[in-house]
């Protein structure tokens, strides 16, 4: 009796296939997709995304080679050397052109001196920092003879 009622509940796969469209044609259809963005509008997104990676990689890369610099630097040379080896960059913010230049020369001088303004700013800082440093360190090296 048990095979028997097993047969009859038994459905095959192309009866299987038949219920299951028949029961899909009685409800309403899906909703149609949103329209895709169209393809000149993907390609720009997608390069702007790349170029915004690759400015934000470039700016860790530069920072990660600055602070790799200023340790060697600290390491390798003593506070003087670093002061005579800079100088020449320190003093190139401060280029300028006499008045009787040409307008394209003056406009090459501004965009040279705007240029190095950074560089020269942050090795200062790095030498205004490394000789607070190296005050903060004597003083703490001397006042433990003192007490």
């Amino acid at each position: 009796m048990y095979a028997v009622a097993r047969s009859r509940f038994r459905i095959s796969r192309t009866h299987r296939r038949f219920l299951s469209t028949a029961l899909l044609q009685d409800q309403p259809p899906p909703p149609s997709p949103l329209p895709e963005p169209s393809s000149a509008a993907a390609v720009a997104a997608g390069a702007e995304n790349k170029s915004w990676n690759f400015l934000k990689y470039s700016l860790v890369a530069a920072l990660t080679g600055g602070a790799a610099t200023a340790g060697y630097a600290t390491y390798a040379y003593s506070l003087t050397e670093v002061e005579e080896r800079t100088k020449a960059l320190r003093t190139s913010a401060n280029y300028t052109v006499g008045d009787s230049a040409s307008g394209f020369d003056k406009f090459q001088a501004l965009l040279y001196s705007s240029a190095m303004t950074v560089p020269a700013k942050l090795v200062e800082l790095y030498l205004d920092l490394r000789r607070l440093t190296e005050e903060q360190v004597r003083v703490s090296n001397y006042a433990h003879l003192y007490f």
